[in-house]
């Protein structure tokens, strides 16, 4: 995994290149200030969002700390935005959960 962040007004985006198995993609993740975030990929069909846990003792606190500070970063606002004709799927929809095991006394 290798890759840029940018941290900006309370946002963040990672472009990053995952390889594996013989495999690579580049992926693409932006997380707005309310938490909710939207990743896709270049070259496989793949568009996911959700929302992040932004609690005091997150890690995505801590990083939404830093996108705060008083250091300005001259970062292209268009980096922000979403691809358009792009159907992300809601992240908490495709969670499978187990079957709950039950038993009887």
């Amino acid at each position: 995994l290798s890759g840029t962040m940018y941290v900006a007004k309370g946002r963040l985006r990672a472009d990053y290149k995952v390889e594996g198995n013989g495999i690579s993609s580049t992926f693409h993740t932006v997380v707005y200030e309310d938490g909710s975030t939207y990743t896709w990929a270049d070259n496989i069909p793949f568009a996911e969002k959700g929302v992040l846990n932004l609690g005091d003792a997150s890690t995505e606190a801590n990083l939404f700390s830093i996108s705060r500070c008083r250091r300005v970063w001259s970062v292209n606002p268009s980096l922000f935005v979403l691809p358009a004709n792009t159907n992300f799927v809601d992240r908490a929809s495709t969670v499978e959960t187990a079957p709950v095991e039950t038993t009887e006394n």
